[in-house]
């Protein structure tokens, strides 16, 4: 490996730790910076952004959602999905992008394009269930949410992270069924004022 590349995977390295653990923008602002110099350093070793950037542009693409620039997101994440088509983890963060910026049809497709090609990665496969449960939920198609979210636990029982997607769905269940057995017992308080 030459120098360069070490140089490059340090600072993509450096960049996905801080955006993990960034408690601001300037911490945000400092990944962006070390990300750029990590993708200048990388294009000046090949006259192609060579498919091994993907990663690097993927990360890039993570940062511009974390500083609310949807649309310099998906330019990002695009570009990582043309230098690495089969990535299954660039389909899930386009499918967040996507939904992001309201093209919810389009993030559906990308989060099963994302489900398919992640395989046996537990990890991406338990983000992917839970984004789409949440996705689907906010569309207005509960039941298809729960049942993505139950599927997700059977195949994924100790998923907290699906646990918790799942809770405010049964809640909201609970409570469409309460609002029934409560709007029963008004009518019968109001026909009780009425006699």
């Amino acid at each position: 490996m030459d120098e360069r590349h070490e140089d490059v995977e340090a600072l993509v390295n450096s960049a996905r730790r801080l955006l993990a653990n960034a408690e601001g923008v300037s911490q945000l602002l400092e990944a962006n910076a070390q990300i750029n110099e990590a993708l200048a350093l990388r294009l000046q070793t090949a006259p192609h952004p060579p498919t091994d950037s993907a990663d690097a542009w993927l990360l890039k693409s993570q940062l511009m959602s974390e500083l609310a620039d949807a649309p310099a997101a998906l330019a990002c994440v695009e570009l990582a999905l043309t230098l690495a088509p089969e990535h299954a983890e660039a389909h899930y963060v386009r499918g967040t992008v996507h939904a992001d910026l309201g093209q919810h049809e389009l993030a559906l497709e990308d989060l099963e394009r994302g489900a398919t090609l992640a395989e046996d990665d537990r990890w991406l496969l338990e983000d992917i269930t839970f984004e789409r449960g949440l996705l689907l939920d906010a569309l207005g198609r509960e039941e298809e949410a729960h049942a993505c979210l139950r599927e997700g636990l059977a195949r994924f029982p100790s998923s907290e992270l699906l646990r918790s997607g799942l809770e405010p769905l049964n809640q909201a269940r609970q409570r469409r069924r309460l609002r029934v057995i409560e709007g029963g017992r008004q009518s019968s308080k109001r026909r009780d004022r009425d006699l």
